[in-house]
């Protein structure tokens, strides 16, 4: 894996992406789309093309098969024109296909981390089918790129009004799309045209304990139940100790959770914890040093597998604090009921006041260059 550059030409992608086999492909800056050449894989023969087309608002993937039943690949573009995809094997692995699209950002080198020039893309066969029954593991032709398969949660929080935060990650049984919600009085939850990744941000508004604006999500025990990475942009507005980022859990004894300002000491550092026995028994990862109000910051949390591993929490791409003594993961929580983005399990931590961006949830842990090259994904 590559460390990525970022390069914002907004007027043409700096290389284009080729596809493995049959034609060249094309890119358009200004729809947002990415389409290979005839040939590709195509089963028992024919030509399939394959392309991610962003839409109106981005989030309609676009897959079509030809005659001899050879299936697309699902290029899926994000609402600001990236589609953030996996090149298979073949491709240039420097460059992320399928962007463009108001915004025509382009990589110069290496790879976000949700590409992969490794990736084991499904290929083609005489009956069309898939290689495991989910719809973003379509029959693919060779070359041709899809979504990280370990991308179980995607919010780019780029809708421009209403209340669901749209999950663009294609995992199986999806989409996990999340709600906006609010309580109280003073409270708000909406999207903002201020962020930090994209065209809009999840802003919360909270009025400490009493009220706030929060997104509700699903428990990920069955999403990421083993290793998983968690990372989110987050701007805050307020230095209340112990609001919460996200918090995935049933009660304050069974909860995993991220706050931009931990609340056991005068350090206010973020911190994230884990615990299925309540405050006693939580397992931390703190930061080196606060986070700096009214400016944008990338948290990043990331669980290897194991009984017994090293938690690293990240902040703006790089290590900020390790915890070499984890033992938990999101499985041992079990089916969690209450799981957040900007509210606590406990009633009287304050609601998150402040701005969200580009929520993920990866069932892997990234590694400490894929973190770096998805800090730099703005």
């Amino acid at each position: 894996m590559l460390t990525a550059t970022c390069s914002y030409d907004y007027a043409s992608l700096s290389t284009p992406h080729q596809p493995d086999s049959g034609g060249t492909g094309n890119h358009d800056a200004s729809a947002g789309r990415n389409q290979g050449g005839a040939g590709g894989h195509a089963g028992t023969g024919g030509a399939a093309a394959w392309k991610g087309e962003g839409g109106a608002s981005g989030k309609a993937p676009v897959a079509a098969a030809d005659d001899a039943g050879a299936g697309a690949a699902v290029a899926a573009a994000d609402p600001h024109g990236e589609s953030l995809v996996r090149d298979a094997g073949g491709g240039d692995p420097g460059l992320a296909s399928g962007m463009g699209g108001p915004g025509g950002r382009a990589w110069d080198a290496g790879t976000p981390p949700v590409v992969d020039a490794t990736a084991d893309v499904a290929q083609g066969s005489d009956e069309g089918d898939t290689d495991g029954g989910s719809d973003r593991d379509a029959d693919a032709p060779e070359g041709a790129a899809r979504l990280d398969p370990d991308l179980v949660i995607w919010y780019p929080f780029d809708d421009s009004s209403g209340t669901t935060a749209h999950d663009l990650a294609m995992a199986p049984g999806g989409p996990h799309d999340g709600m906006l919600l609010t309580t109280g009085a003073g409270g708000t939850a909406s999207f903002s045209a201020l962020p930090q990744v994209g065209t809009h941000a999840l802003a919360l508004t909270g009025n400490g304990s009493a009220a706030g604006g929060y997104v509700s999500l699903p428990t990920l025990e069955k999403l990421a139940p083993d290793a998983v990475t968690l990372a989110v942009w987050v701007y805050p507005t307020s230095s209340a100790r112990s609001q919460r980022v996200f918090d995935f859990g049933s009660s304050d004894n069974v909860t995993m959770s991220l706050t931009t300002s931990q609340g056991t000491d005068s350090s206010g550092t973020a911190r994230f914890s884990m615990t299925s026995s309540g405050t006693v028994d939580e397992q931390r990862i703190d930061s080196a040093a606060p986070l700096t109000l009214n400016a944008w910051h990338h948290l990043c949390v990331s669980l290897p597998t194991g009984d017994s591993y090293m938690g690293t929490l990240y902040v703006d791409g790089a290590a900020a604090g390790i915890n070499n003594l984890m033992t938990l993961h999101p499985a041992d929580l079990s089916t969690t009921t209450k799981n957040y983005i900007g509210r606590s399990q406990y009633a009287t931590d304050p609601y998150l006041s402040g701005r969200i961006d580009d929520f993920r949830v990866y069932r892997r842990s990234l590694t400490a260059a894929e973190v770096a090259a998805l800090y730099a994904l703005r």
